[in-house]
């Protein structure tokens, strides 16, 4: 009886499907003629075909597309390269011989590709049509013809393989392969046989026997009526079961399996009743402990548990029970294995009724013991383990040794981070921590292992990272002897047990390394730095410090606090080499108990006041740190570096008469605190680093006349210094030399100096400083921050001004030059220092300092040339004429005018010969403030005595302004007397005659508009092209009615720039007028009152702040505007769409209706709201009483919806008391919807805080109190967390029952999550996410009609740490915690109820976890329902206003807590000129900052940090873009100040760094479904890797501009743009030899744009905010979707790349993947045609193919990964892996191992299939694989040459532009052979506004016809046309010239 089951269903089971990859190896093929067969008798005098057809088995073609019309071409090759001579030896062709190819489809001839003869294509076009391919070849070699025919392939149009598993059950027994192995779960390849586009059970089961038994061991045929299995895994039988997933299956043949299916066969037992009973284990697959309990739960196939079933192991083909171990009445069994690999299964029988047959007719026999077949489960025991490594950065594992409790960790590289521990499950068992060799970097914590008592430590151990802090029990720390290792802080700290230590040398170790370490008694020091290191330790007792240490200073850096609180510290060993004490160790309470000894003490002089000397008293090296007086004696010639440091005790040094010091040494009296005065000897020559640094009490200091240098910061932080003279003989002051010193107000430089350090003076007091003619040269940075310097005059010679020289000095007023400068670096006196308050004095003419300075970009500021220093106020040049002002409309007038200023000498005096005069004209569109801001007039003469301005300027602007004029003099006498005149200013003004509205336009004075036609004449304008950027106009009469023709004011095409004031006067509109404005820009428009009974569009404005970039440009300001009362709009109340907006105390007052036509129908769409509709906004201090009407979506009381994923949408101190009559969703009482497209997964989230709603509410789901909903985030980045916090509603919500369309959440509304319907909440009515950047707190609300809301209404997915298990609950609500749950299972998470895939690939970023349960127990924190009595007794007010983000202005209102009418400060902004660079360390200051703060009622102040304003954040201690918060008040916001290293040349502060960029671009393709990404290829090098130099402190954003200046062919322009995340490449303009591309953002897709790596890692900084140092490497990339790219590994595609160097055999456990590195050596080969190529021979070493076989056993390895490094191969350009058969063979028979082979021109992967038929293919006892790098992108015009498209185009019916492709019918016949060679012809159309330049590509289609259907009315549009061939990878290799359309323009008269 064949009883093969009935139906069954997919499992849910996640297993990767494999696809057959079918690759063409190198082989032989001989004969002289043939049909494909391949074969002859004897090799002699033929070719041989050493690329060849696979043979082996059938080629299946996808077939995907049900389109059968469409056939299947693929190219396959067949190539020869030698041949067998008359002997029959292999040979090389000759040079130059030239073969002849003939291919053959079924025999019949067959197309060769053009240019490559050896190549031809598959080609089927019909399902199941086989087809047989094969190539014969000849030859003249020599005079004698040789020939030669290939193997034969055969191709199939059909769907690829699957993949699925099977077990097989042989009579209540697994069964075994035929290589002895147990059947259970075994992988299985499934193909289509019969090539019905599906895959039977029948199909699987030949598979089956083929791969693990015999084809002749499966017999199956159909017999009558029924197709019956008789024989199965070689047993003739008909007594079979098959289950497909746990189903029982119909017959064999009509059964279909889909990838991934587990199969079960059973050859059943019961031969009488066929009684046998399905069972299965609780998993297929476990792994467990040894030898420790684990459980198995058996079941039939109906999920009943199975007990009494006795549980074995399968052994060599038989079962062996497992004594004592049978299930119990739960099915469940315990079981213990030692390590190893086993697997288990079950027999016996269960208890049931069966049917018996014999009689002819059923009788129910009872109790029958039914067989069991027989289960399987794989148990993989194994010792605890893993991957200790960084994320790919090592190959480090751990494993741990549960009888010894050894932790052990072996392998290369770093171990994983302090904050990882892979074997947390195990701290509290470790006694020992074993590192072994080949480990460099220990970062992991072990503080938390209360047992370990030992650690050892390797050679190879380079830093000890690693916190071993609070080992309680630690005894013992070894070291290898030859161990060099930085030991970082606190490493050992609170080790309280252990005793002794021994550091090797070289050891350093950071501060604090064994502090608190109380019972250490011994230290054995080779340490050459140990800062602090045994602080703490009052046991210790004695310290030997080895050979080899020469200093406790300059060996050992050590400081005082390295022994703090050793109290009981008695000895000290020093060492013959110990011969400079430097500075000392020991603190000074414990110094004189220590007792010296060794052989070092005979160095030394130890006196009794604990004085240390030199041995003949010429040094002082140590004096008592409690030192109050001290005498230095004359015999002392040298002082120890750091001698006084600290002393703060220290008030008199007094030098003995005669003193030979001729250095005081850095450091010698820093801090010393009270120390007033000191007198240096007569010989000292030099002042040290740091010598004086921080004596705050110094007051005067009396210097030595030898004094040549003073150092560096010598005398910073000297707060209380007043003055110091300096001695004529000083050559250099280094920088920083009197930083700090607060009172410092003069320093006089002597005339012998020749060096004045940078920042010299920084944070003194000095207004003043004179450079002397001896200074010739500038530092850079070398007056940088000095903030109280306002004059600064250089005499000497100097001919630069260096980078940042004068950067920022905010308070600086006039800088004096000689005209000796010629150059000026770009950042010397540009960026915010020199705006208009400051002043240059150039001593040089007007012409030079154009050459200076020739575009006037280096100084913003004033340049007044010809400078003389005035002498005297006597003998001034006097005014014989001035000009007066001019006011013209005519600015062509202007042309010949000039100004013109006479001069004449003082009365009673005459002009001598010897006189000189200058004077030049300057000019400055703004308020003269003195000599600030001006620029100057050219052309401008001077002669006799009288100066000429040219008026060119104005004439040349030839548009409205006001200019004013300023004339400088300088007269020199020929007795040297200098003077200085300057003229008062001319205003010049230049009005528009055809402008008539009366006044300037300027702040002072405003256009006025006084009637209707002052309005149409601003529109009018506008309409030409007239944005009035800057201009003010002012509205002054209330009597203004808009009428019906009005034409609003504002185009998208040009915005209206103008500042508008409405003066709080009030604006009608004539019913059915439109609204004032069309588009608005960045401006502002403020105190307007408006009034119409219905306004046929919005009440103000169309869209305002438009055209801003996507970093969120200047935003718009609307200001103190009101829609009054008995109103009416069409639209949205105020503005309809904005780009960038900052309302502030706007309103729309009560009886205000809003959505509804003149007859009062509904007309509102979605986007609708009383304020702002749709957008970028910021609301503060708004409100609306008005009533809402709309039949679409995304309707909010104040706003409609965000509009941008990266801009702001805040609203704050707002409230809502009106209605909301919505038939759609998201629905809101402040906002109806976040961003509205899940296309932006991480959008900033909404921000609504302090508001107040009382309203009746209706809309059909998402229905909000607050907030409709946030639709379209998954996960905001951290800088995008919304805020919904501190408000309150009051009112009624209502579901109107409406049933909402379905949308696409990619083009519209938000497609709405499964959990929405209906939903609605007092607060938010639907949430898509929440996490901790969801932040939702202190809401209060009362519903007013008595139905049960809740605060939060529907969400659809968690991330908290609170709910557990991941998934779907109760509540239809999906929960998950990304600190503990893997973001791919949450991205890949199945419901098991219903079975769909819930896709959150958005979910890119762990630990964004909340910690509490939002919906549940903590859901009052969020939001709390009141009673009435809450909401009236001021408890509430009294919460709104203690919470720390209130404005604190909320008050008790009738029925609920309301809004203050009080201002409050909402926004504060910084400004001014203000330093924004420090080095590391530096103070921060502010002087010239300005703070703006912004009420809530619109008007402004300006705090300063002396009266309110703080500022907090900053930290100068590393390199960094540093994030400073500026408060005042309720109002906060961030800036940047930039924190620098300071370059010195070292290693470690080099001037410059490396780094090396790769740039991969791709091609402009838009959304035609492909899908090129970093991670998983596609994309092309525009820029192969290259090392650049940059300087020491280069973002990334620096670093591409340099990349830009040195790449030139091909050149890059990196295109960037700002937003509030900081500077980001928008797009990138690159210039090949194909030609230039701009590539940017979303422009082959939403998801698509530019990224870049970090040394292999995606970066959440800036540009403009992540730093560089020396090595990196960077990976700046395209992606087409950056969803796939976030939190991706290190950069190896498998289409080349980046390939680290391996060194040893390792597996990672965690993915089954076994590593292994290759043998190479790189040698040059000569080509068949004579070209030589460099070829990489690999080779796979002995050892490591038995190490990689071992491992891969050992561990059950799932894919062996050989590595051909980049380093490796050099500039080879192909690798030849020669893999010994033995090895292949010996993985496919002991593994299940797929074989990938990583190099750097792209990866090969191999099946065990595919690997049994490579060794089966080879012909000798090696295999050799070929990898060779792929082409270059080639052009290969001779593809396209001939074609001649003809474009033409012409106006549809619905009057849009078809441009056609006309192709002649060579033209056809030349593209079908394209096609037919297996290339994809598409065609490219482009357009213009210009014939001649500007095509951009508009679209690339397969089809010659382009329909245009967008465009400007009235613009005229060129057309071109280009036709492009890709090869079959989709690559472009051919494209015609751009081909001009016939008709070439067409006029766009159709609107948009």
């Amino acid at each position: 009886m064949n009883t093969q089951g009935s139906y069954f269903k997919k499992a849910l089971v996640v297993l990767m499907a494999v696809i057959m990859v079918f690759t063409y190896m190198p082989s032989m093929a001989w004969a002289a003629d043939g049909d494909g067969s391949g074969t002859t008798e004897t090799p002699k005098s033929c070719l041989i075909f050493t690329t060849d057809l696979d043979d082996s088995e059938v080629h299946f073609c996808p077939n995907s597309n049900s389109d059968q019309s469409k056939s299947y071409v693929e190219i396959i090759e067949a190539k020869v390269t030698q041949y067998y001579d008359a002997e029959g030896n292999p040979k090389e062709l000759p040079e130059g011989t030239k073969v002849t190819y003939k291919w053959y489809q079924n025999g019949k001839s067959n197309i060769s590709l053009p240019g490559k003869a050896w190549q031809s294509v598959i080609q089927l076009n019909q399902k199941r049509t086989t087809a047989t391919y094969y190539a014969t070849a000849s030859a003249t070699i020599d005079g004698t013809v040789y020939t030669g025919t290939s193997k034969t392939l055969s191709a199939r149009l059909g769907i690829a393989p699957i993949q699925a598993s099977i077990t097989v059950n042989q009579k209540g027994i697994l069964a075994s392969t035929s290589e002895g192995k147990v059947a259970a779960n075994l992988p299985l390849t499934v193909v289509d046989l019969d090539g019905d586009d599906k895959f039977s059970l029948d199909e699987a089961l030949k598979a089956a026997h083929k791969a693990y038994k015999t084809e002749a061991d499966y017999e199956a045929a159909q017999s009558g009526a029924y197709f019956t299995v008789s024989k199965l895994w070689g047993e003739p039988t008909s007594n079979l079961l098959f289950f497909v997933n746990g189903t029982a299956g119909s017959s064999v043949n009509e059964t279909y399996l889909e990838a991934n299916d587990q199969i079960y066969a059973s050859i059943n037992k019961d031969d009488k009743y066929y009684s046998d009973v399905y069972c299965k284990f609780d998993v297929a697959e476990k792994t467990v402990l040894p030898k420790r309990e684990f459980t198995l739960t058996l079941t039939d196939g109906s999920g009943r548990a199975l007990s009494g079933v006795q549980i074995g192991t399968w052994e060599n083909g038989s079962f062996q029970a497992l004594e004592g171990k049978t299930t119990d009445e739960n099915g469940s069994v315990s079981l213990v294995f030692p390590a190893g690999e086993y697997v288990v299964t079950a027999q016996g029988t269960s208890k049931g009724t069966v049917q018996d047959w014999s009689s002819g007719s059923p009788a129910d026999v009872s109790d029958f013991d039914r067989p069991l077949m027989a289960p399987a489960c794989t148990i993989i025991s194994a010792m605890p383990n893993g991957n200790a490594g960084e994320n790919g950065g090592s190959n480090a594992k751990w494993s741990f040794d549960l009888d010894t409790k050894v932790l052990t960790i072996k392998g290369a590289g770093a171990t994983t981070s302090l904050s990882s521990k892979p074997w947390k499950a195990y701290v509290e068992e470790i006694e020992k921590v074993v590192i072994e060799e080949g480990i460099t970097e220990l970062n992991t914590s072990f503080g938390d292992c209360p047992k370990l008592e030992c650690v050892s430590f390797p050679k190879s151990l380079e830093r000890v990272s690693g916190n071993f802090n609070g080992c309680s029990a630690l005894k013992a720390i070894q070291f290898d002897s030859e161990c060099k290792t930085k030991i970082f802080s606190a490493a050992f700290a609170n080790c309280t047990a252990l005793k002794e230590v021994t550091l090797p040398a070289g050891t350093t170790c950071e501060s604090a390394v064994f502090a608190g370490c109380t019972g250490l008694k011994k230290a054995t020091i080779g340490a050459t730095r140990y800062a602090g290191t045994f602080a703490g330790c009052s046991s210790l007792e004695e310290v030997i410090y080895q050979e080899g240490v020469t200093s406790f200073g300059k060996s050992t850096f050590c400081k005082t606090g390295t022994y703090q609180d050793c109290t009981s510290l008695k000895k000290v060993y020093i060492p013959s080499t110990l011969t400079e004490w430097g500075e000392t160790p020991f603190p000074d309470e414990i110094v004189k108990k220590i007792e010296f000894s060794g052989p070092g003490t005979a160095n030394f002089s130890f006196e009794k006041d604990g004085s240390v000397y030199n041995k003949d008293k010429t040094v002082l090296y140590y004096v008592s740190p409690s030192t109050k007086t001290i005498v230095i004696p004359a015999s002392v010639t040298s002082l120890n570096p750091s001698l006084f440091a600290g002393f703060t005790k220290l008030t008199k040094v007094t030098f003995q008469e005669g003193s030979k010091i001729t250095a005081i040494p850095e450091s010698c009296f820093a801090n010393c605190t009270a120390l007033k005065e000191i007198t240096l000897p007569g010989t000292v020559e030099s002042i040290g680093y740091n010598a004086f640094f921080g004596c705050t009490a110094l007051q005067k200091i009396n210097l030595s006349s030898s004094l040549k240098s003073i150092g560096s910061s010598a005398f910073s932080s000297c707060s209380a210094l007043e003055s110091i003279d300096l001695p004529n003989g000083l050559q250099e002051i280094a920088w920083y030399a009197f930083q700090d010193c607060e009172k410092l107000k003069e320093l006089k430089l002597p005339e012998n100096i020749t060096n004045f350090g940078a920042q010299a003076i920084k944070g003194t007091s000095i207004e003043e400083i004179i450079l002397p003619p001896s200074i010739t040269k500038l530092n850079e940075n070398q007056f940088r921050s000095c903030n109280s310097l306002k004059r600064i005059e250089i005499q000497g010679n100097v001919t630069t001004l260096p980078e940042q020289a004068f950067f920022p000095c905010s308070g600086l007023e006039s800088l004096f030059l000689p005209k000796s400068v010629n150059s000026i670096k770009q950042t010397s006196i540009n960026g915010n220092v020199f705006g208009d308050n400051y002043v240059i004095y150039y001593a040089g003419t007007t012409a030079n300092w154009k050459k200076v300075d020739p575009t006037g970009t280096q100084s913003k500021s004033t340049v007044i040339c010809n400078y003389v220093k005035p002498t005297t106020e006597e003998g001034k040049m006097e005014i014989v004429s001035a000009p007066s002002d001019i006011i013209t409309d005519d600015a062509a007038s202007l042309k010949t005018q000039a100004l013109t200023l006479a001069l004449k000498y003082p009365e009673g005096t005459t002009a001598s010969t010897g006189d000189k005069i200058t004077a030049d004209w300057y000019y400055t569109t703004k308020t003269p403030d003195g000599l600030k801001g001006l620029k100057m007039v050219s052309p401008c003469l001077f002669k006799n005595n009288t100066s000429m301005a040219a008026l060119s300027q104005q004439a040349a602007a030839a548009k409205p302004g006001t200019w004013y004029y300023i004339c400088v003099v300088f007269k020199t006498a020929a007795d040297g007397q200098t003077t200085m005149l300057v003229t008062d200013p001319v205003k010049v003004t230049v009005k528009d005659s055809s402008f008539t509205l009366d006044g300037l336009g300027t702040k002072d004075d405003p256009y006025k508009i006084t009637s209707y036609d002052d309005l149409k004449l601003i529109a009018e304008k506008v309409a030409g092209g007239e944005s009035f950027s800057n201009t003010y106009f002012a509205l002054k009469t209330d009597e203004i009615v808009i009428e019906t023709d009005w034409q609003q004011i504002g185009t998208k095409e040009t915005p209206f720039m103008g500042i508008f004031d409405g003066e709080n006067h009030i604006l009608t509109y004539a019913k059915g007028a439109k609204s004032l404005f069309g588009t608005v820009g960045s401006t502002t428009v403020q105190n307007l009152r408006l009034k119409g009974e219905y306004i046929d569009s919005c009440g103000l404005a169309t869209s305002f702040g438009a055209n801003q970039g996507s970093g969120g440009g200047k935003s718009g300001n609307l200001i103190n505007c009101k829609l009054l009362s008995g109103s009416k709009t069409r639209s949205v109340g105020l503005v309809g769409s904005s780009g960038g907006i900052n309302i502030t105390n706007c309103e729309v007052e009560s009886g205000v209706k809003i959505g509804l036509d003149e007859n009062g129908d509904i007309v509102g769409k979605s986007g609708l709201a009383s304020i702002v509709g749709a957008g970028a906004f910021v609301l503060v201090g708004c409100k609306s009483g008005a009533d809402i009407y709309s039949t679409g979506c995304y309707v909010g009381g104040l706003a409609g919806v965000k509009g941008y994923a990266m801009r702001a949408c805040t609203i704050k101190n707002s409230q809502f008391t009106g209605s909301i009559h919505a038939d759609d969703e998201y629905v809101g009482g402040i906002l109806g919807a976040g961003y509205d497209d899940q296309t932006a997964p991480n959008t900033l989230c909404a921000v609504i805080e302090n508001c107040y709603v009382n309203a009746d509410i209706t809309g059909a789901q998402a229905v909000g109190g607050i907030f409709g909903g946030e639709g379209g985030c998954d996960q905001c980045w951290d800088n995008g967390i919304g805020y919904i916090r501190n408000n309150v509603f009051y009112g009624a919500l209502h579901i109107n029952g409406k049933e909402i369309p379905p949308q696409s959440a990619s083009s519209g509304p938000c497609a709405p999550a499964d959990n929405i319907g209906g939903s609605k909440g007092a607060v938010s009515g639907f949430m898509r996410s929440l996490n901790k950047n969801n932040v939702i707190e202190n809401n209060y609300y009362f519903i007013t009609n008595s139905e049960s809301v809740k605060g939060l209404g529907a969400v659809e997915h968690i991330d908290t740490s609170k709910i557990r298990p991941m998934g779907m609950h109760e509540d239809g609500t999906y929960y998950y915690d990304t600190s503990q749950d893997s973001l791919k299972d949450i991205c890949n998470w199945v419901d098991s109820e219903d079975g769909i895939n819930r896709a959150y690939s958005s979910v890119t970023s762990s630990n964004k976890n909340r910690d509490d349960d939002p919906l549940g127990e903590d859901k009052d924190n969020l939001a709390k329902a009141c009673t009435q009595k809450e909401m009236t007794d001021d408890s509430i007010v009294k919460l709104l206003n203690a919470n720390a983000n209130s404005m604190h202005n909320w008050v008790q209102g009738k029925n609920c807590p309301v809004l203050s009418d009080k201002a409050v400060a909402y926004k504060i902004e910084v400004g001014g000129d203000y330093q924004k660079e420090y080095y590391i360390g530096e103070k921060l200051d502010l002087s010239g900052i300005e703070f703006t703060v912004t009420w809530s009622d619109g008007t402004t102040t300006h705090p300063t940090l002396k009266n309110g304003v703080t500022v907090t954040g900053f930290d100068s201690s590393k390199q960094a873009i540093v994030h400073l918060t500026a408060a005042y008040e309720n109002a906060t916001c961030d800036f940047t100040v930039k924190i620098n290293k300071r370059a010195d040349g070292t290693p470690t502060n080099p001037n410059t760094i490396k780094v090396n960029l790769t740039l991969l671009g791709d091609s402009l393709h838009g959304e035609n479904g492909e899908s090129h990404t970093l991670k998983n290829g596609g994309l092309t090098e525009w820029l192969p890797s290259k090392d650049y130099e940059v300087d020491l402190n280069a973002t990334v954003w620096d670093f591409l501009q340099e990349v830009e200046k040195k790449a030139t062919n091909p050149s890059v322009k990196f295109n960037a743009e700002n937003s509030q995340y900081g500077m980001y490449i928008s797009s990138v303009t690159y210039n090949g030899t194909n030609g230039t591309i701009e590539l940017g953002q979303m422009d082959n897709g939403p998801s698509s744009g530019w990224m870049y790596t970090l040394n292999g890692k995606h970066p959440l900084l800036a540009v403009s905010e992540q730093f560089l140092k020396d090595g990196d490497k960077i990976v700046f990339h395209y992606t087409d979707d950056y969803t796939v790219e976030e939190g991706s590994e290190d950069w190896n595609t498998p289409g080349g790349g980046v390939v680290e160097e391996v060194k040893d055999v390792t597996t990672d456990t965690k993915t089954g993947i076994t590593t292994a590195p290759t043998d190479v050596k790189v040698s040059e080969k000569t080509n068949a045609d004579g070209t030589k190529t460099k070829v990489a021979d690999v080779k796979v070493s002995a050892d490591n193919q038995k190490e990689i076989l071992k491992q891969v056993k050992d561990n059950n390895s799932n894919e062996i990964i050989l590595v051909v490094s980049s380093k490796s191969v050099g500039d080879a350009t192909k690798a030849d892996v020669t893999l010994d058969k033995s090895f292949i063979n010996s993985i496919v028979k002991d593994t299940n191992a797929k074989l990938t082979i990583r190099t750097p021109f792209g990866d090969k992967t191999y099946t065990q299939e595919e690997l049994k038929a490579m060794s089966e293919a080879a012909t000798g006892s090696t295999v050799t694989v070929a990898i060779e790098k792929a082409a270059e992108p080639t052009d290969d015009k001779a593809l396209t040459a001939k074609l001649t498209p003809v474009a033409r185009s012409a106006k549809t019916a619905k009057k849009n532009v078809k441009v056609t492709v006309s192709l002649d019918k060579q033209d056809k016949a030349m593209i079908q052979e394209l096609k037919d060679a297996g290339y994809t012809v598409k065609y490219r159309f482009y357009r213009s506004t210009k014939k001649a330049a500007g095509y951009k590509a508009a679209v690339t289609k397969k089809t010659a016809s382009y329909t245009n259907t967008s465009g400007k009315k009235g613009t005229k549009y060129f057309y071109k046309v280009q036709v492009r061939a890709y090869d079959e990878n989709g690559k472009l290799v051919a494209k015609t010239a751009l081909k001009q359309c016939k008709y070439a323009t067409r006029t766009w008269s159709k609107a948009k």
